[in-house]
């Protein structure tokens, strides 16, 4: 059997797991959505504190009976991502969904915050 080499890059595993984020923002509401690919949704948490929106979870290996890893370079581990929300947004109606790896966060704004589109008669 061949062995199969690989360049060290070790300081690719070493690295802690941060989800990635994209923002995308309406007259309605801002929408956040993390690329959490290999997390469980149960090892998902998603909650506000003081102002904020943490993100938090496990992105874990897992070795079946018998196999073990001979290179590892994604990463795994805890991770938590806090985010000041902004003044606009109406935090009790914040909506959460996780589809294939990504979470979606829709952040309604209040009404106050939304801009009225002016038309001339």
């Amino acid at each position: 059997m061949t062995a199969l080499v690989f360049a060290r890059r070790s300081d690719l595993a070493s690295r802690p797991f941060v989800p990635l984020l994209d923002v995308l923002e309406s007259e309605e509401a801002i929408v956040l959505q993390a690329e959490l690919p290999g997390v469980a949704r149960e090892d998902l948490e998603v909650g506000l504190e003081q102002g904020a929106l943490i993100l938090r979870g496990e992105k874990g290996r897992h070795e079946g009976q018998g196999v073990g890893y001979r290179h590892v370079e994604r990463r795994r581990g805890r991770f938590e991502r806090r985010l000041r929300l902004p003044s606009g947004v109406d935090e009790e109606t914040i909506r959460a969904s996780f589809h294939n790896g990504v979470l979606t966060l829709t952040l309604p704004k209040r009404s106050a915050v939304r801009t009225v589109p002016v038309t001339t008669s």
